[in-house]
């Protein structure tokens, strides 16, 4: 189903801007960012107050890195949702650092590592430290919180039961637990598959079969996701621009890969 009010190429340049503004890090300095776009949200046909811009690149001075940088924003909620992901080439995740900031609620921040059969996790939030490290076992998948991961998740679910680690951003997890992790069994199902487009059922934690429907691009992307929760009907489009150099490297398939959108509802 179409979003009713599209975005202009205004909007959604200053959607991307606010990568710009929020991963001030130097690495972003002669960055070569291939692909970039964004997520836009609406409930039960009205556009919502979301903006989740994404891109991927590589680090010339460290060519052997893959980075991706998304973000999830709301004014009006004062939500800032950030994900930074550092991937080794053949897609091995190196690390994952993740901040979260809701109205009056303390900054949480956590970083997530995956290697070696382990995942460790370093979480700060309301001055105090939380670190584990445990052991990956078989059919285990890494989930961001963010679009531009969802496309991965679901390949990474397909067919099998796998146990999915994304960080907590419920709303009824208490403050200090914001990004720790969490864990539910999903399973995905292609339903239909083009020449360019696959779409999915998932099942699991907020999911049961036939409530949602997720369309993935070739390049692994989620292009359309729409979830039906109670007599809500939740949706999301991508929207990309494309860059002035030609892309040469698509998004590195997760070997690891659902979640609760910033609205907190299962999405």
């Amino acid at each position: 189903m179409p979003i009713n009010t599209l975005p202009t190429t205004s909007a959604l340049s200053q959607s991307l801007l606010l990568l710009d503004q929020h991963f001030s890090e130097p690495l972003n300095e002669g960055m070569l960012w291939q692909q970039q776009g964004h997520y836009r949200y609406q409930c039960d046909g009205q556009l919502l107050d979301i903006q989740e811009p994404w891109r991927i690149g590589w680090d010339p001075l460290n060519p052997d890195y893959q980075i991706i940088q998304s973000l999830r924003y709301s004014r009006a909620q004062r939500l800032l949702f950030m994900v930074e992901q550092h991937r080794k080439k053949g897609g091995q995740i190196s690390h994952t650092s993740l901040s979260w900031k809701h109205g009056d609620q303390a900054l949480c921040q956590a970083d997530y590592q995956l290697e070696k059969g382990h995942w460790y996790l370093y979480h700060q939030c309301l001055h105090q430290v939380h670190e584990l490290n445990r052991p990956i076992h078989s059919a285990f998948a890494f989930y961001p919180a963010l679009r531009v991961f969802t496309g991965e998740m679901l390949a990474a679910c397909e067919n099998e039961d796998t146990l999915v680690l994304t960080p907590d951003i419920r709303a009824d997890s208490a403050e200090q637990n914001k990004l720790k992790a969490s864990f539910d069994l999903r399973r995905s199902q292609q339903v239909q598959s083009q020449p360019h487009q696959q779409q999915y059922q998932l099942s699991g934690g907020p999911y049961q079969q036939g409530n949602a429907l997720f369309s993935v691009g070739a390049d692994g992307l989620l292009t359309q996701y729409q979830f039906q929760q109670g007599k809500q009907l939740w949706q999301v489009s991508l929207e990309q621009l494309s860059l002035k150099k030609p892309i040469t490297a698509t998004i590195i398939p997760l070997q690891q890969g659902g979640h609760y959108d910033h609205y907190h509802r299962a999405v």
